[in-house]
């Protein structure tokens, strides 16, 4: 049994000016990374970032900056040429903007366009489809973006239910995901690694790592002075 991680953190956005570019997205990504490489020992961690290194996969470079072609690129050439077995595990993190469009789900990468989302943006359906294509079954979602943005005034992001993968959503449905500058974090990130951290059963299962969840990123935006 193997474990894997994608992380994927945004804070610049080139092409999309009416977006506020974020803050933290980011250094989110970068503690996941550091957590489940150092405390949990995933086997393979894989960082798309602005300042990410170039990553080396049997043999191949994949460029590691968070454009659409680059994510594309590495999701189709990994999923078909590493070897998974089916107890293995895959978490994949996202923090950045999120928009829904016709009703389906889409994050954005850093060269993503509002105008162009279908061409430019990362299908969460898709990129399911290229989890599952992986044969194992253990694979969790951990997607921190707001949940309020959508193209075509339908709907939200995240709607529609992941069947056979647990999800986990940083706000509820028609809500925003903050950032906190105190903190240098998304409150849902920092509240993941934390709860990620205590020792014993409290956060041992899907279930009780959700209701902390609720209740901790509450608390922490309220501390902070955020909406709940």
């Amino acid at each position: 049994m193997a474990n894997h991680a994608i992380c994927i953190g945004i804070n610049e956005y080139e092409r999309e000016k009416r977006w506020d570019s974020l803050s933290w997205a980011m250094n989110d990504a970068r503690k996941v990374r550091d957590f489940l490489a150092e405390k949990e020992k995933f086997d393979n961690i894989f960082y798309f970032a602005d300042d990410a290194e170039p990553i080396s996969i049997l043999g191949r470079i994949y460029r590691a900056k968070p454009t659409h072609n680059n994510l594309i690129h590495f999701f189709t050439e990994f999923f078909e040429d590493v070897q998974f077995g089916d107890r293995d595990n895959i978490w994949f993190f996202f923090s950045g903007h999120g928009i829904v469009q016709n009703g389906e789900d889409y994050l954005m990468p850093c060269d993503g366009s509002v105008r162009a989302i279908e061409r430019t943006a990362l299908s969460v359906r898709e990129i399911t489809q290229y989890l599952r294509q992986s044969g194992v079954e253990n694979i969790v979602l951990f997607l921190d973006a707001c949940r309020n943005v959508y193209r075509d005034g339908k709907g939200y992001f995240g709607r529609d239910t992941i069947k056979g993968i647990v999800t986990f959503y940083s706000c509820q449905p028609g809500r925003i995901s903050y950032e906190i500058d105190a903190i240098e974090q998304g409150s849902f990130t920092y509240a993941l690694l934390e709860s990620l951290q205590i020792p014993g059963s409290e956060c041992a299962t899907v279930e009780r790592l959700d209701n902390r969840l609720r209740d901790r990123v509450k608390a922490l935006n309220q501390q902070f002075d955020k909406p709940e």
